[in-house]
């Protein structure tokens, strides 16, 4: 006869105890009390462990996601399948349901066309109404939230928007990937915006977010000067759209103990702005993309040419040794002309050679011309 525990069983008939690391990074949800009559057979009986791997196989959208828009259909296909093995039996249901709504997302649409910014809106709302008037209890289980923001209705869509996220208690990645078809309509949008966002600079805030994506004209409205006070526990920023010639701009605006920063340009290792860069986020520990962009000329020896740009990476190297919390570099190395340029291994071996960098572990990356340093 099926028993009411929802713990797998060996040969035996003895439960078995899965052991738990506390090390481990994923947390497992916890399994919810199942009924008496609940199915014990089949694929319910599969540890939490297995079925959050053979999930993990499904497309999701990445943190941090540096795309903008609408995105894909294809980054629906994970909620659609949990959502679709919930509704088999009840096992599944309990079991399920702390993933299936771990995520709130409202950023990818099926067969996307001139109506998909109505579209987008009127999902958005739909998600929001769901976790926050009709199951308020579902609240709890958000952690991540992606979401595109669109021009249809702006004001009444950015005000929901706004208002539902002070009732999301476990909320600590925020995801906004805007969609502005112009720019009459990106300011309109971007006005709006800031509107829905004035009642958190007062005494509301959002504490539990400390990982935040969004499009850099959005945080130049909204983050940049009331930042601190939206998000004070912010850790994590991560902002696409930006113009590569932009991004000094943003150094003397963030205010928070940024430890990790991103951004959708390179920064050039040797610019003149490292050194703004390096004050301006003290505490950082993963630097955002630096890249390593240089030009031989022919009439240059192999010889002086890498004794000219070992001196300039050492000395932005020095500079970022400020950084006593640092501990990954991001770092990337372009070559223009491979006639006259040495390989991507010769730069990075010239730039640890002599001892330059003690401690330092150099590791290539499966992608051309990168290189991660730790």
């Amino acid at each position: 006869m099926p028993t009411g525990s929802s713990q797998p069983r060996s040969a035996t008939g003895k439960k078995r105890q899965v052991k738990r690391n506390d090390s481990d990074d994923v947390e497992l949800p916890a399994r919810a009390p199942l009924p008496a009559d609940a199915n014990t057979k089949g694929l319910p009986t599969f540890p939490m462990e297995l079925h959050l791997e053979i999930l993990s196989y499904l497309p999701s959208v990445p943190i941090p996601c540096m795309q903008s828009g609408i995105l894909p259909e294809e980054y629906r296909i994970k909620f659609d399948t949990i959502f679709a093995l919930s509704q088999t039996c009840r096992v599944l249901y309990h079991l399920l349901k702390p993933l299936l709504w771990e995520t709130l997302e409202a950023c990818a649409l099926r067969n996307p066309g001139h109506e998909s910014q109505a579209r987008m809106a009127q999902e958005l709302v739909h998600w929001l109404e769901v976790v926050t008037i009709r199951t308020p209890a579902l609240a709890s289980y958000v952690c991540v939230f992606n979401v595109t923001l669109t021009a249809f209705s702006p004001r009444n869509v950015y005000k929901e928007f706004t208002r539902s996220l002070k009732l999301l208690p476990n909320l600590h990645t925020l995801q906004i990937l805007a969609s502005f078809p112009g720019n009459h309509e990106k300011d309109t949008c971007l006005s709006f915006l800031s509107d829905a966002f004035r009642p958190f600079r007062g005494d509301i805030t959002l504490p539990t977010i400390h990982t935040l994506t969004l499009p850099v004209c959005v945080y130049e409205n909204i983050v940049a000067s009331d930042g601190h006070r939206i998000f004070p526990n912010l850790r994590h920023l991560n902002l696409t759209e930006i113009d590569q010639e932009y991004y000094p701009i943003i150094f003397p605006s963030c205010t928070q103990e940024i430890h990790s920063l991103q951004l959708s340009v390179f920064i050039n290792l040797w610019d003149r702005h490292i050194q703004s860069f390096v004050n301006k986020f003290p505490h950082l520990r993963i630097t955002p993309r630096l890249r390593i962009w240089y030009r031989r000329s022919s009439l240059e020896s192999e010889a002086e040419f890498t004794r000219r740009y070992t001196t300039a990476v050492r000395k932005t190297f020095q500079t970022l040794s400020r950084l006593t919390r640092l501990h990954t570099i991001r770092l990337y190395i372009q070559t223009l002309t491979s006639r006259y340029g040495p390989t991507r291994k010769a730069v990075a071996d010239s730039l640890f050679m002599d001892n330059a960098c003690d401690d330092v572990k150099p590791t290539y990356t499966s992608k051309p011309n990168s290189l991660g340093i730790r």
